[in-house]
């Protein structure tokens, strides 16, 4: 063991919640959908009936069309629950910032996370979209010239 590290912490796994327990459910689907689409492009390609052709593009098409009409009609909800304690106590670390969660309830942080939801719910999110997109470029054009 190295000298900095003094003690090692195991938790408990933490399960999935809202987003990723659907996510984990609806797996059982890729390997169906995998397969209809190989058939139906071994089909077309085989020279299947063009009809096929038109039913995969219609498809398609609607996939789309449900797809937007779902997320118009169910927003993505601002997720305030703490992985670590469960306490619905999350809140942006840094308020002119879209990324970087903290815990009111306890001590958990994590500077990676999105808080974009909870930015949007509070206003004023393109100011702070703006500043970040500046400072992001200047940091680049900082290491472009650089000494």
């Amino acid at each position: 063991m190295s000298a900095r590290v003094r003690s090692i912490t195991l938790t408990a796994p933490r399960r999935p919640g809202g987003a990723g327990r659907l996510a984990a459910r609806a797996t059982w689907l890729v390997p169906p959908l995998l397969l209809a689409a190989s058939t139906a492009g071994a089909a077309l390609v085989l020279d299947g009936p063009q009809r096929l052709f038109g039913w995969a593009l219609a498809a398609l098409f609607a996939a789309g069309a449900l797809w937007i009409a779902l997320s118009i009609l169910l927003p993505g909800r601002v997720e305030r629950r703490c992985p670590a304690c469960g306490a619905q106590a999350l809140e942006r670390s840094d308020p002119g910032r879209t990324h970087g969660l903290r815990c009111r309830a306890c001590d958990f942080e994590d500077e990676t996370a999105s808080a974009f939801l909870l930015a949007e719910e509070q206003g004023a999110l393109e100011d702070i979209v703006l500043a970040e997109r500046a400072e992001r470029r200047r940091g680049r054009s900082q290491r472009q010239v650089g000494p």
